[in-house]
């Protein structure tokens, strides 16, 4: 019997095994950018956060540059002027949280050294003064 003869009995289809449900899986959210939008919400407080940085007011600096960050990757624009502004801001106030301390402890020795050469003084005046009469 050949494939094409007519005698030959029809055969059974195979089946197929059962397929898995397939689930739509959503991509994970991303920033998208506005349509019609090209103004960076936070430039004006990356900018002022810099700014604060030089001018002594470095953890008003560090909040306002974290602001500004956060509302430009809300809109999906990278906003390089706050992250400089959060970096910088960072290290001043980790300087200050050095420098101050040890400030702090030479201007006391200082003190006390004075303070200590006065009292001398005065006790040597309060001697010679007695020893005049």
């Amino acid at each position: 019997m050949q494939p094409n003869d007519p005698q030959t009995p029809p055969q059974a289809p195979v089946p197929t095994p059962p397929t898995q449900p397939q689930f739509a899986t959503t991509p994970p959210l991303q920033a998208q950018p506005v349509p019609g939008t090209s103004v960076d919400p936070g430039k004006t407080l990356g900018i002022v956060g810099l700014v604060m940085a030089f001018v002594g007011l470095q953890v008003v600096g560090l909040i306002l540059s974290i602001l500004g960050f956060k509302k430009s990757k809300a809109v999906g624009i990278h906003n390089t002027v706050a992250k400089a502004g959060i970096i910088i801001n960072s290290i001043f106030i980790g300087l200050a949280l050095i420098f101050i301390p040890i400030m702090i402890a030479i201007t006391v020795a200082s003190y006390n050294g004075i303070t200590e050469r006065a009292n001398e003084a005065s006790s040597q005046s309060t001697i010679e003064s007695t020893l005049d009469y």
